[in-house]
């Protein structure tokens, strides 16, 4: 029910979802519980709310709505909208003469904080449904409530990759790739695996915005505890997947790290100053050399990162796709399936995807620790009291 409020606001109104009342009031009766979980949590930090008092004063709102509210101020129209995130009374607010949205702790600009030891379960399923409301109403600004400097240069798609971590709590498992096509080609082609009684089950495919982005987005998942397996075309060996942070979000020790990187090294110095580190030139090596490549990819296996051995999804077609953009190869490949001249096998990309089906039903796989080197991570910048 959308509710509409009109004629001048003649003093500071306060405007909330009708839940907030209530929350205010759980907070008065729990107040020496609050005090303790934040003084745990939080520790000595000069802004933890820590002193019982100050969970029993409040400044109540003098308006409340239950789904949406309009309102226009100054002759500007403002859309409120409910929604659940960490909290269930969350408002957003949408600014149409302004293309601006003002989604307070819905983006928080790293991975949700879908619950911890300290607070109780939130709403990711809600969450990510807000998030996409969001997105529909198209925004040119948004309005986040925490915006630390370290994250100014985020990636230009934020939406999805906050999004895409929270629709994983709900699959078995996730696989993320490098692109859409990449994603896309996957996918289709474990849907096929799947009807053969194979594959990967019960697993969402996600996309990031480039291969760089890969490590990353597999960390974040696998602190959330989702088996985040990682899909990286040859050339990641060469300039991503083994470099140091990459290695540490993806649960690889730095002393793997050195032995993985002085394989790669070795072999690429016994092919030569002229030759590329691919695949086809792979192929040329000595019979060792392949040896111990088959190795590398076989211990990366091992922490869920699976390198395509050919290179790159195109090539698991073997030739049978004619000369084509990569924008093409999965419209192609999707051609091929549907004739029938591609089915599911023993070997080639329906081996891959069994393996990692294999590495995300185990419960004793590597990788799903993160790395950190030195001190840890700094907390968000502020918090204030979250139920």
């Amino acid at each position: 029910m959308r509710r509409r409020a009109t004629g001048p606001l003649r003093r500071c109104v306060v405007i909330a979802h009708d839940n907030v009342g209530r929350r205010f009031d759980r907070y008065s009766e729990t107040a020496g519980y609050n005090a303790a979980i934040n003084g745990r949590q939080f520790r000595a930090r000069a802004w933890a709310v820590t002193d019982d008092a100050a969970w029993r004063t409040w400044r109540y709102p003098d308006l409340t709505y239950a789904t949406t509210l309009d309102l226009e101020v100054g002759g500007v129209r403002f859309e409120l909208h409910h929604a659940k995130g960490e909290t269930d009374d969350h408002t957003w607010v949408h600014i149409p003469s302004e293309a601006a949205v003002l989604c307070g702790d819905l983006f928080i600009w790293v991975c949700p904080n879908a619950g911890n030891p300290q607070k109780v379960q939130r709403y990711p399923r809600e969450w990510a449904q807000a998030l996409r409301e969001i997105i529909a109403a198209q925004p040119e600004v948004l309005v986040p409530a925490h915006n630390p400097s370290e994250l100014q240069d985020l990636s230009r798609d934020p939406y999805l990759r906050t999004t895409e971590p929270l629709r994983s709590l709900f699959h078995r498992g996730a696989v993320v790739a490098e692109a859409e096509d990449d994603r896309a080609f996957y996918d289709h082609m474990n849907h096929l695996l799947r009807a053969d009684g194979r594959g990967i089950g019960d697993a969402v495919f996600l996309r990031t915005i480039n291969k760089s982005r890969i490590p990353a987005l597999v960390g974040k998942l696998r602190r959330l505890g989702v088996p985040a397996a990682a899909i990286v075309d040859f050339d990641g060996l060469r300039d991503g997947v083994l470099e140091a942070k990459a290695c540490r979000a993806l649960g690889i020790s730095d002393d793997l790290r050195d032995q993985f990187r002085n394989t790669r090294d070795r072999i690429a110095q016994a092919l030569g100053p002229r030759a590329k580190f691919n695949p086809k030139s792979l192929s040329e090596a000595s019979e060792p050399d392949r040896t111990a490549i088959e190795g590398l990819l076989n211990d990366l296996a091992r922490f869920g990162v699976f390198i395509v051995p050919g290179g790159g999804l195109e090539s698991w077609f073997d030739g049978r796709l004619e000369e084509c953009a990569k924008t093409q190869v999965f419209e192609r490949g999707v051609e091929l399936t549907e004739r029938g001249d591609v089915r599911p096998g023993q070997s080639d990309v329906w081996a891959f995807l069994d393996a990692i089906e294999g590495w995300i039903a185990n419960p004793n796989r590597d990788g799903m620790k993160v790395v950190v080197e030195g001190r840890r991570p700094a907390r968000r910048d502020r918090e204030g009291p979250v139920d």
